[in-house]
């Protein structure tokens, strides 16, 4: 996908297959439609995604239903305006770089509640360098297999709720990020913002910290 491409208009689900790459070029902007409520419309990486914007061309991810898509429910449901986000299965690392990701989250909802935006599973692993994910009323990253999630100087904002992992003996690298108003709206088990990680999870050594800001309205 590029920029010579238009907007990159999706209507439905995307799958990336096995042993295959998507590259995304700098500049492209993407807007998803909804779906159906609950399932919307997602990328599906069996294989991997690559797509490296950059500070003067960044990758943007909207919602096709604007606004409304962005709004943050109240409970632990999914916006039916919102589209669903992606999903990543297999072995393979899919690297995100100046990605700008919004109206995400129209997903069922897994554990604690929220739909999730990344879903990462199996032995995949994620990498976001430099990149935003806000206005998204699902769970970011919902981790529940074996490999590694990346964040470097990477912000979320006005989401429903941060990252949870689970399962497997995964790791998490976190170095110069900022996460603030992270769980702006009730939750049935009246977690207003967490960031969860099981016992198995391991924290890559050298990491730097995060500064996370918690924040209810």
């Amino acid at each position: 996908w590029g920029p010579g491409d238009g907007v990159i208009h999706l209507t439905g689900n995307v799958t990336v297959p096995s042993g295959s790459t998507l590259t995304i070029q700098p500049g492209t902007l993407v807007m998803a439609e909804p779906g159906p409520t609950g399932d919307g419309t997602r990328v599906i990486v069996n294989g991997v995604v690559n797509a490296p914007g950059t500070e003067a061309e960044p990758i943007l991810f909207f919602p096709a239903a604007g606004p409304a898509a962005m709004t943050l429910p109240d409970h632990n449901v999914a916006n039916p305006s919102s589209w669903r986000g992606f999903t990543h299965t297999g072995s393979g690392t899919s690297t995100f770089s100046h990605v700008f990701v919004t109206g995400a989250g129209n997903a069922p909802v897994e554990s604690h509640p929220r739909p999730l935006v990344f879903g990462v599973e199996s032995s995949a692993s994620l990498s976001l360098i430099d990149c935003v994910v806000a206005d998204c009323g699902g769970k970011i990253v919902h981790m529940t297999g074996s490999g590694t999630i990346t964040l470097r100087r990477t912000v979320w904002s006005r989401v429903g709720y941060g990252g949870e992992f689970l399962g497997g003996s995964h790791t998490l690298l976190a170095e110069d990020c900022w996460f603030t108003r992270i769980g702006r709206a009730p939750e049935a088990n009246d977690a207003l913002s967490r960031w969860n990680t099981s016992p198995s999870a391991s924290f890559a050594s050298g990491a730097r910290p995060i500064r996370v800001n918690q924040q209810s309205s």
